[in-house]
């Protein structure tokens, strides 16, 4: 199944609540992912540890994704498998 993201409900921290195309709200905790993506100093991914630069994330309807102005996104059927129903979020 292609999954589209059609808006962020919640940022806090490194996590996102995010609305799916089928109503569906998941969440996604980004701290181990981006530590691991920015391990290497000059890693884009390094600037996402900020939760600064981090809260600065869109939703672009044109790729039906979540974006960054650095030039990060990420592929929404990959975010999908990565995230969890917010009714199971403890």
């Amino acid at each position: 199944m292609i999954h589209q993201i059609r808006k962020i409900v919640a940022v806090h921290d490194l996590v996102l609540a995010l609305e799916f195309d089928a109503g569906e709200v998941r969440q996604i905790n980004f701290e181990p992912v981006l530590k691991e993506w920015g391990a290497s100093p000059d890693s884009i991914y390094r600037e996402l540890l900020d939760v600064n630069n981090f809260r600065k994330v869109h939703v672009t309807p044109e790729w039906e994704t979540i974006y960054w102005e650095n030039g990060i996104d990420l592929d929404p059927n990959v975010l999908y498998d990565m995230s969890i129903p917010v009714n199971q979020v403890n």
